[in-house]
């Protein structure tokens, strides 16, 4: 039962981490997207 419950933690993390990670990369299309218009 430990084990189990050790797992499911750890792919909660994960599943955080990995939100986190697409947060990110919107937030730098944006920047990226925003920076390009400026330049133009």
């Amino acid at each position: 039962m430990e084990i189990m419950f050790s797992l499911n933690a750890l792919m909660e993390v994960t599943d955080k981490r990995l939100i986190q990670a697409t947060e990110l990369q919107k937030q730098l299309r944006l920047s990226i997207l925003m920076n390009k218009k400026e330049y133009k």
